[in-house]
Protein backbone atom coordinates (compact mmCIF):
# COMPACT_ATOMS: atom_id res chain seq x y z
CA UNK A 1 0.00 0.00 0.00
CA UNK A 2 1.41 3.47 -0.84
CA UNK A 3 0.51 6.42 0.94
CA UNK A 4 2.00 9.81 0.56
CA UNK A 5 5.42 8.52 -0.49
CA UNK A 6 5.02 6.06 2.17
CA UNK A 7 5.24 2.44 1.17
CA UNK A 8 3.91 -0.73 3.71
CA UNK A 9 3.81 -4.06 2.24
CA UNK A 10 1.38 -6.87 3.59
CA UNK A 11 1.74 -10.59 2.52
CA UNK A 12 -0.99 -13.52 2.26
CA UNK A 13 -2.33 -15.50 3.99
CA UNK A 14 -1.69 -13.05 7.11
CA UNK A 15 -3.47 -9.92 5.72
CA UNK A 16 -4.79 -10.69 2.43
CA UNK A 17 -6.28 -13.63 0.70
CA UNK A 18 -7.81 -13.73 -2.93
CA UNK A 19 -11.40 -13.45 -3.34
CA UNK A 20 -13.68 -16.88 -4.71
CA UNK A 21 -14.51 -16.39 -8.23
CA UNK A 22 -13.36 -16.94 -11.44
CA UNK A 23 -9.77 -16.87 -13.59
CA UNK A 24 -10.17 -13.14 -13.75
CA UNK A 25 -11.01 -12.72 -9.92
CA UNK A 26 -7.65 -13.98 -9.27
CA UNK A 27 -5.56 -11.02 -11.63
CA UNK A 28 -3.30 -8.72 -10.00
CA UNK A 29 -3.99 -4.87 -10.03
CA UNK A 30 -2.96 -1.63 -8.71
CA UNK A 31 -4.09 1.95 -8.98
CA UNK A 32 -5.84 4.99 -6.54
CA UNK A 33 -8.54 3.65 -4.34
CA UNK A 34 -12.13 4.75 -3.61
CA UNK A 35 -14.33 4.10 -0.82
CA UNK A 36 -17.36 2.57 -2.21
CA UNK A 37 -19.66 2.01 1.10
CA UNK A 38 -21.68 -1.13 2.05
CA UNK A 39 -23.14 -4.55 0.26
CA UNK A 40 -26.52 -2.86 1.27
CA UNK A 41 -25.45 0.86 -0.11
CA UNK A 42 -24.07 -0.19 -3.23
CA UNK A 43 -27.17 -3.06 -4.43
CA UNK A 44 -29.43 -0.02 -2.98
CA UNK A 45 -27.92 2.52 -5.21
CA UNK A 46 -25.60 4.18 -2.51
CA UNK A 47 -23.30 5.47 -4.92
CA UNK A 48 -25.71 7.86 -6.59
CA UNK A 49 -23.61 9.76 -9.12
CA UNK A 50 -20.47 9.25 -7.91
CA UNK A 51 -18.06 8.30 -10.11
CA UNK A 52 -15.27 5.39 -9.46
CA UNK A 53 -13.28 6.01 -12.55
CA UNK A 54 -10.04 3.21 -12.78
CA UNK A 55 -9.77 2.99 -9.06
CA UNK A 56 -9.53 0.40 -6.92
CA UNK A 57 -13.65 -0.17 -5.02
CA UNK A 58 -13.00 -0.86 -0.83
CA UNK A 59 -15.69 -1.71 0.63
CA UNK A 60 -16.68 -1.80 4.22
CA UNK A 61 -17.51 -5.83 4.12
CA UNK A 62 -17.89 -8.75 1.85
CA UNK A 63 -19.56 -7.78 -0.68
CA UNK A 64 -21.91 -10.04 -3.05
CA UNK A 65 -22.07 -10.88 -7.11
CA UNK A 66 -24.98 -8.04 -7.91
CA UNK A 67 -22.52 -5.57 -5.79
CA UNK A 68 -19.11 -6.78 -8.23
CA UNK A 69 -21.55 -6.20 -10.43
CA UNK A 70 -22.12 -2.97 -10.40
CA UNK A 71 -18.84 -1.82 -9.43
CA UNK A 72 -17.20 -3.42 -12.58
CA UNK A 73 -19.75 -1.13 -14.87
CA UNK A 74 -19.24 2.05 -12.83
CA UNK A 75 -15.43 1.26 -14.02
CA UNK A 76 -13.67 0.13 -11.06
CA UNK A 77 -10.39 -1.83 -11.94
CA UNK A 78 -10.38 -4.06 -8.77
CA UNK A 79 -11.96 -4.60 -5.14
CA UNK A 80 -10.47 -5.02 -1.91
CA UNK A 81 -12.86 -5.99 0.52
CA UNK A 82 -12.28 -5.22 4.69
CA UNK A 83 -13.31 -7.98 6.56
CA UNK A 84 -13.52 -5.76 9.62
CA UNK A 85 -11.36 -6.85 13.18
CA UNK A 86 -9.11 -9.39 12.90
CA UNK A 87 -11.41 -12.08 14.15
CA UNK A 88 -13.24 -11.33 10.76
CA UNK A 89 -10.81 -11.47 8.55
CA UNK A 90 -9.38 -14.46 10.32
CA UNK A 91 -13.26 -16.29 9.91
CA UNK A 92 -12.87 -15.58 6.40
CA UNK A 93 -9.39 -17.00 5.55
CA UNK A 94 -10.17 -20.13 7.77
CA UNK A 95 -13.97 -20.66 5.91
CA UNK A 96 -12.34 -20.57 2.42
CA UNK A 97 -9.11 -22.14 3.03
CA UNK A 98 -6.38 -21.83 0.82
CA UNK A 99 -7.81 -23.06 -2.77
CA UNK A 100 -9.67 -21.02 -5.52
CA UNK A 101 -11.50 -23.19 -7.60
CA UNK A 102 -12.73 -21.62 -11.31
CA UNK A 103 -13.66 -22.84 -14.69
CA UNK A 104 -11.30 -22.89 -18.22
CA UNK A 105 -12.04 -19.43 -19.21
CA UNK A 106 -14.03 -20.66 -22.42
CA UNK A 107 -16.82 -21.31 -19.88
CA UNK A 108 -18.50 -18.27 -18.09
CA UNK A 109 -19.45 -17.42 -14.75
CA UNK A 110 -23.04 -17.15 -14.00
CA UNK A 111 -21.88 -16.61 -10.38
CA UNK A 112 -19.24 -14.22 -10.51
CA UNK A 113 -18.60 -10.68 -11.79
CA UNK A 114 -15.33 -10.77 -13.73
CA UNK A 115 -13.61 -7.98 -11.05
CA UNK A 116 -10.31 -8.96 -9.72
CA UNK A 117 -11.33 -9.09 -5.58
CA UNK A 118 -9.12 -9.45 -2.32
CA UNK A 119 -10.19 -9.88 1.38
CA UNK A 120 -8.21 -7.70 3.47
CA UNK A 121 -7.71 -7.54 7.40
CA UNK A 122 -8.24 -4.50 9.62
CA UNK A 123 -4.40 -3.04 9.25
CA UNK A 124 -4.67 -2.80 5.62
CA UNK A 125 -7.87 -1.20 6.23
CA UNK A 126 -6.60 1.09 8.19
CA UNK A 127 -3.96 1.49 5.53
CA UNK A 128 -6.11 2.33 3.21
CA UNK A 129 -8.01 5.16 5.21
CA UNK A 130 -5.50 6.94 7.04
CA UNK A 131 -4.93 9.43 5.41
CA UNK A 132 -9.38 9.87 4.08
CA UNK A 133 -11.08 9.06 7.65
CA UNK A 134 -14.46 7.84 7.54
CA UNK A 135 -16.91 9.30 10.05
CA UNK A 136 -18.11 7.13 13.16
CA UNK A 137 -20.91 5.40 11.82
CA UNK A 138 -21.19 6.26 8.10
CA UNK A 139 -20.38 3.26 6.50
CA UNK A 140 -22.05 4.25 3.25
CA UNK A 141 -20.95 7.74 1.95
CA UNK A 142 -18.37 7.22 -1.09
CA UNK A 143 -15.44 8.90 -1.53
CA UNK A 144 -12.15 8.71 -3.27
CA UNK A 145 -9.03 7.97 -0.72
CA UNK A 146 -5.85 9.27 -0.42
CA UNK A 147 -4.11 6.17 -1.09
CA UNK A 148 -3.21 3.78 -3.97
CA UNK A 149 -2.02 -0.24 -4.09
CA UNK A 150 -0.82 -2.81 -5.89
CA UNK A 151 -1.50 -6.11 -5.19
CA UNK A 152 0.61 -8.73 -7.56
CA UNK A 153 -0.67 -12.47 -6.54
CA UNK A 154 1.70 -15.96 -6.47
CA UNK A 155 -0.45 -18.14 -7.44
CA UNK A 156 0.41 -22.49 -8.16
CA UNK A 157 -2.26 -23.91 -10.76
CA UNK A 158 -3.38 -26.64 -10.90
CA UNK A 159 -5.93 -28.95 -13.11
CA UNK A 160 -8.65 -30.38 -10.75
CA UNK A 161 -11.42 -32.64 -12.19
CA UNK A 162 -14.47 -33.08 -11.17
CA UNK A 163 -17.81 -34.63 -12.11
CA UNK A 164 -21.63 -34.14 -13.05
CA UNK A 165 -23.70 -37.21 -12.91
CA UNK A 166 -26.58 -37.59 -14.97
CA UNK A 167 -29.23 -40.45 -15.60
CA UNK A 168 -32.86 -40.07 -17.36
CA UNK A 169 -36.12 -41.38 -17.90
CA UNK A 170 -36.80 -41.43 -21.52
CA UNK A 171 -40.39 -40.06 -22.90
CA UNK A 172 -42.35 -40.09 -25.81
CA UNK A 173 -40.23 -36.99 -26.83
CA UNK A 174 -36.69 -35.83 -26.54
CA UNK A 175 -37.95 -32.59 -24.81
CA UNK A 176 -36.56 -32.86 -21.25
CA UNK A 177 -37.72 -31.71 -17.52
CA UNK A 178 -34.40 -31.24 -15.43
CA UNK A 179 -34.69 -31.76 -11.73
CA UNK A 180 -31.35 -31.29 -10.24
CA UNK A 181 -29.16 -31.47 -6.62
CA UNK A 182 -25.89 -30.42 -5.96
CA UNK A 183 -23.58 -33.43 -4.45
CA UNK A 184 -20.84 -31.40 -2.96
CA UNK A 185 -20.47 -29.21 0.36
CA UNK A 186 -17.70 -27.18 2.39
CA UNK A 187 -15.55 -30.24 3.14
CA UNK A 188 -13.34 -29.65 6.00
CA UNK A 189 -13.27 -25.78 7.32
CA UNK A 190 -13.89 -23.88 10.71
CA UNK A 191 -13.82 -26.06 13.64
CA UNK A 192 -17.04 -25.56 15.95
CA UNK A 193 -17.17 -25.70 20.04
CA UNK A 194 -16.93 -28.84 20.23
CA UNK A 195 -13.68 -29.47 18.19
CA UNK A 196 -15.87 -30.53 14.98
CA UNK A 197 -14.35 -29.37 11.61
CA UNK A 198 -16.36 -31.91 8.81
CA UNK A 199 -18.64 -30.22 7.33
CA UNK A 200 -21.33 -32.88 6.08
CA UNK A 201 -24.06 -31.36 4.40
CA UNK A 202 -26.78 -33.21 5.65
CA UNK A 203 -29.51 -30.50 4.63
CA UNK A 204 -27.37 -28.89 2.27
CA UNK A 205 -27.37 -31.08 -0.07
CA UNK A 206 -27.69 -34.74 0.81
CA UNK A 207 -31.23 -34.51 1.16
CA UNK A 208 -31.50 -32.80 -1.56
CA UNK A 209 -29.79 -36.24 -3.56
CA UNK A 210 -32.06 -38.49 -1.45
CA UNK A 211 -35.28 -36.66 -2.96
CA UNK A 212 -34.04 -36.17 -6.07
CA UNK A 213 -33.65 -40.24 -6.04
CA UNK A 214 -36.80 -40.94 -4.38
CA UNK A 215 -38.61 -38.49 -7.23
CA UNK A 216 -36.99 -41.24 -10.32
CA UNK A 217 -37.77 -44.03 -8.56
CA UNK A 218 -41.71 -42.78 -7.87
CA UNK A 219 -41.35 -41.74 -12.07
CA UNK A 220 -39.56 -44.90 -13.20
CA UNK A 221 -42.38 -47.23 -14.28
CA UNK A 222 -44.65 -44.24 -15.60
CA UNK A 223 -45.33 -43.30 -19.47
CA UNK A 224 -43.70 -39.79 -19.07
CA UNK A 225 -44.05 -37.33 -22.58
CA UNK A 226 -40.99 -35.51 -21.88
CA UNK A 227 -38.06 -37.48 -21.33
CA UNK A 228 -36.83 -36.56 -17.35
CA UNK A 229 -32.93 -35.76 -16.85
CA UNK A 230 -31.97 -36.02 -13.16
CA UNK A 231 -28.63 -33.86 -12.56
CA UNK A 232 -26.70 -33.96 -9.63
CA UNK A 233 -24.06 -31.24 -9.82
CA UNK A 234 -20.43 -30.96 -8.15
CA UNK A 235 -19.35 -27.49 -7.64
CA UNK A 236 -22.23 -25.59 -6.29
CA UNK A 237 -20.79 -24.94 -3.08
CA UNK A 238 -17.80 -22.89 -5.07
CA UNK A 239 -20.35 -20.65 -7.12
CA UNK A 240 -22.30 -22.90 -9.67
CA UNK A 241 -19.34 -24.19 -11.09
CA UNK A 242 -21.03 -27.50 -12.35
CA UNK A 243 -24.43 -26.36 -13.67
CA UNK A 244 -22.20 -23.53 -15.82
CA UNK A 245 -20.28 -26.30 -16.94
CA UNK A 246 -23.20 -28.11 -18.26
CA UNK A 247 -25.10 -25.10 -20.00
CA UNK A 248 -21.58 -25.03 -21.88
CA UNK A 249 -22.09 -28.40 -23.25
CA UNK A 250 -25.19 -29.83 -22.02
CA UNK A 251 -26.61 -33.22 -22.81
CA UNK A 252 -30.10 -32.43 -24.20
CA UNK A 253 -29.58 -29.16 -26.37
CA UNK A 254 -31.10 -25.96 -23.85
CA UNK A 255 -33.70 -25.02 -26.72
CA UNK A 256 -35.50 -28.61 -25.74
CA UNK A 257 -35.38 -28.22 -22.19
CA UNK A 258 -38.57 -27.27 -20.63
CA UNK A 259 -37.52 -26.66 -17.21
CA UNK A 260 -35.25 -26.87 -14.72
CA UNK A 261 -36.08 -27.46 -10.61
CA UNK A 262 -33.69 -27.64 -8.08
CA UNK A 263 -33.66 -29.19 -4.85
CA UNK A 264 -31.07 -27.59 -2.13
CA UNK A 265 -30.32 -26.30 1.30
CA UNK A 266 -33.43 -26.43 3.22
CA UNK A 267 -34.69 -30.09 5.04
CA UNK A 268 -37.41 -29.28 6.65
CA UNK A 269 -37.76 -30.92 10.02
CA UNK A 270 -42.07 -30.96 9.63
CA UNK A 271 -44.58 -31.14 6.91
CA UNK A 272 -44.17 -27.36 5.42
CA UNK A 273 -47.46 -25.59 4.92
CA UNK A 274 -45.74 -23.00 2.51
CA UNK A 275 -42.93 -22.50 0.26
CA UNK A 276 -40.44 -19.77 -1.53
CA UNK A 277 -39.87 -20.31 -4.83
CA UNK A 278 -36.76 -18.50 -6.49
CA UNK A 279 -37.95 -18.75 -9.94
CA UNK A 280 -38.79 -17.22 -13.68
CA UNK A 281 -42.45 -16.65 -13.73
CA UNK A 282 -44.20 -19.11 -15.53
CA UNK A 283 -42.70 -21.86 -13.74
CA UNK A 284 -42.80 -20.57 -11.00
CA UNK A 285 -47.00 -20.09 -12.01
CA UNK A 286 -46.96 -23.71 -12.40
CA UNK A 287 -45.43 -24.13 -9.06
CA UNK A 288 -48.09 -21.97 -6.67
CA UNK A 289 -51.11 -23.49 -8.47
CA UNK A 290 -49.94 -27.20 -7.22
CA UNK A 291 -49.10 -25.67 -4.15
CA UNK A 292 -52.39 -23.85 -3.79
CA UNK A 293 -54.44 -27.34 -5.08
CA UNK A 294 -53.23 -28.44 -1.84
CA UNK A 295 -53.93 -25.89 -0.03
CA UNK A 296 -50.35 -24.74 1.20
CA UNK A 297 -49.22 -21.09 0.30
CA UNK A 298 -46.06 -20.22 -2.00
CA UNK A 299 -44.39 -17.01 -2.55
CA UNK A 300 -42.39 -16.39 -5.49
CA UNK A 301 -39.79 -14.12 -5.95
CA UNK A 302 -37.00 -13.60 -9.08
CA UNK A 303 -34.56 -15.63 -10.04
CA UNK A 304 -31.01 -15.23 -8.61
CA UNK A 305 -27.83 -16.60 -8.32
CA UNK A 306 -28.38 -18.54 -5.28
CA UNK A 307 -28.44 -22.36 -6.65
CA UNK A 308 -28.33 -24.06 -10.20
CA UNK A 309 -30.94 -23.58 -11.66
CA UNK A 310 -29.31 -20.09 -12.17
CA UNK A 311 -27.24 -20.24 -15.56
CA UNK A 312 -30.02 -22.13 -17.11
CA UNK A 313 -32.34 -19.09 -16.63
CA UNK A 314 -29.56 -16.76 -18.30
CA UNK A 315 -29.65 -19.58 -21.20
CA UNK A 316 -33.84 -18.88 -21.46
CA UNK A 317 -34.61 -22.03 -19.85
CA UNK A 318 -37.34 -21.78 -17.45
CA UNK A 319 -35.94 -22.09 -13.95
CA UNK A 320 -36.92 -22.62 -10.14
CA UNK A 321 -35.37 -24.00 -7.14
CA UNK A 322 -37.80 -25.25 -4.05
CA UNK A 323 -37.44 -24.10 -0.65
CA UNK A 324 -39.98 -24.68 2.19
CA UNK A 325 -41.35 -21.70 3.61
CA UNK A 326 -41.96 -19.87 6.76
CA UNK A 327 -45.18 -20.81 7.88
CA UNK A 328 -45.75 -23.09 11.07
CA UNK A 329 -45.54 -26.74 9.97
CA UNK A 330 -48.61 -29.09 9.36
CA UNK A 331 -50.15 -29.90 13.26
CA UNK A 332 -47.96 -27.84 14.87
CA UNK A 333 -48.12 -24.52 16.30
CA UNK A 334 -45.53 -21.61 15.83
CA UNK A 335 -43.71 -22.11 18.76
CA UNK A 336 -43.50 -25.99 18.30
CA UNK A 337 -42.13 -25.36 14.74
CA UNK A 338 -39.78 -22.79 15.92
CA UNK A 339 -38.11 -25.23 18.03
CA UNK A 340 -37.70 -27.87 15.71
CA UNK A 341 -36.20 -25.46 13.89
CA UNK A 342 -34.08 -24.14 16.35
CA UNK A 343 -33.01 -27.92 16.93
CA UNK A 344 -32.14 -28.98 13.58
CA UNK A 345 -31.10 -26.06 11.38
CA UNK A 346 -27.74 -26.25 11.01
CA UNK A 347 -26.89 -24.74 7.62
CA UNK A 348 -23.40 -24.60 6.62
CA UNK A 349 -22.16 -25.65 10.33
CA UNK A 350 -20.42 -29.14 11.38
CA UNK A 351 -23.94 -30.05 13.24
CA UNK A 352 -25.37 -30.62 9.66
CA UNK A 353 -25.50 -34.04 9.68
CA UNK A 354 -27.32 -37.19 9.67
CA UNK A 355 -29.38 -38.13 12.83
CA UNK A 356 -31.85 -41.38 13.28
CA UNK A 357 -33.99 -38.70 15.51
CA UNK A 358 -34.17 -36.32 12.45
CA UNK A 359 -37.70 -36.36 11.51
CA UNK A 360 -38.40 -37.47 7.62
CA UNK A 361 -41.96 -36.78 7.10
CA UNK A 362 -41.13 -33.19 5.81
CA UNK A 363 -38.22 -34.08 3.14
CA UNK A 364 -41.53 -36.65 2.31
CA UNK A 365 -43.38 -33.47 1.66
CA UNK A 366 -40.53 -31.85 0.10
CA UNK A 367 -40.01 -34.76 -2.38
CA UNK A 368 -43.83 -35.35 -2.84
CA UNK A 369 -44.33 -31.50 -4.02
CA UNK A 370 -41.45 -31.21 -6.30
CA UNK A 371 -42.79 -34.96 -8.05
CA UNK A 372 -46.40 -33.11 -8.06
CA UNK A 373 -44.60 -29.92 -10.17
CA UNK A 374 -42.58 -32.43 -12.68
CA UNK A 375 -45.42 -34.30 -13.24
CA UNK A 376 -47.59 -31.01 -13.82
CA UNK A 377 -45.15 -29.95 -15.96
CA UNK A 378 -45.12 -33.16 -18.14
CA UNK A 379 -48.58 -33.40 -18.65
CA UNK A 380 -49.87 -30.00 -19.33
CA UNK A 381 -46.15 -28.59 -21.24
CA UNK A 382 -46.69 -30.34 -24.99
Amino acid sequence: TLRRGSVQSFAAPSEVVPDRGSADVLRGFAGATAYVGTNQSITAGGLGDFVIGNRIAVSAGLLSPAAKDTLSRRGAAGVVQLAGGPDAFDRFRDRVGPDRYHLPDSIASSFFAALPSVVVGHRIGGALIANTPIAAGDLVTPRRLDSSLRYDPQLIEHVTRTRNVACSLEGLTRRAIIVGAHYDHLGVGTPDADGDSIYNGFSDNAAGVGMLLAIAAALADEVLTHTLLFLFFDGEELGLLGADAYVHSPLVPLAETEAVIILDAGAPPGPPTSWELASTPELGQVATDVARARGWNARVSPARPNSDYYPFTLAGVEGMLIIPGPDPYEGLTEGETRLLRTRWDQYHRPGDEWSAEYPLGGLARYAAYALSIVRRLDEEVR
